[in-house]
Order: structure tokens, then C-alpha cells, then sequence
């Protein structure tokens, strides 16, 4: 898979965060914080696609054959402690009443989750 292939799997999945949002937006009370916690998902999940993606086409150019294999499952751990940190930040900083505020993030992880899997099994 090429670098500008990546871009475009992540401008869909953005596409699809953003729709998962307007959705929302229309039942909740706090559609500032949707849109707020829309848009550090996508950059936070965008850089994350972007260096995983580095990542790989060096260890795919590896004498390693494992490289894959361990970055891979290393990612996996790093993005789930990560992405927590993320939600218990913004509970933390910004205080929401409601708890919709979770469902554009889970939409974001899916969505790059499967790029960040796509664009590994291409490789």
C-alpha cells in the first residue's frame, strides 16, 4: 500500500466519524463536546495511522520476519492505553454531563483500527 492509499483510508474513516457525529449531535445537549472529542480523535487517530504506517514499511524491510508480527500486537497495546487515556482526559478536563460524548470515539477507533489493518495486511 502506498503512503497517499493510507491518506485517502483515513480521510474515509474521518468522513465516517464526522457522520457518526452529526447524528449524535442531534440527541444530545452538549454537541461542542461531540465535535470537540470528533476532532481530537481524528488527529489523534490520523498520527497514529501515520506513524504505525512508517513503522511497518521498516519492519516489513526488516531481516527480522517478526517485525510485523511485534509491531503489530506492540501498536495494539500502545493504542488501547493511549485511546483510554484520551477519554479519561477529556472526562477529566472538560467535565460532560452526558456520556455521548464516548460514541464518536469508539466510532474513530473502529474506523482507524480497520485502516491501521488494512494498511498492514497490504504491505
Amino acid at each position: 500500500m502506498q503512503f497517499r492509499t493510507l491518506v485517502l483510508w483515513c480521510i474515509y474513516a474521518a468522513l465516517l466519524t464526522v457522520a457518526v457525529t452529526a447524528l449524535l449531535s442531534t440527541a444530545s445537549n452538549e454537541n461542542n463536546l461531540l465535535w470537540l472529542m470528533t476532532i481530537y480523535s481524528v488527529v489523534y487517530f490520523v498520527l497514529f495511522c501515520v506513524v504505525l504506517f512508517r513503522m511497518a514499511q521498516k519492519a516489513v524491510k526488516s531481516k527480522d520476519l517478526s517485525a510485523v508480527s511485534k509491531l503489530f500486537l506492540g501498536s495494539v497495546l500502545v493504542k488501547l492505553f493511549t485511546a483510554l487515556a484520551l477519554v479519561v482526559g477529556f472526562l477529566k478536563w472538560y467535565e460532560p454531563e452526558e456520556n455521548l460524548f464516548v460514541l464518536p470515539f469508539i466510532a474513530a477507533y473502529v474506523a482507524f483500527t480497520t485502516v491501521e489493518v488494512i494498511s498492514l495486511k497490504k504491505l
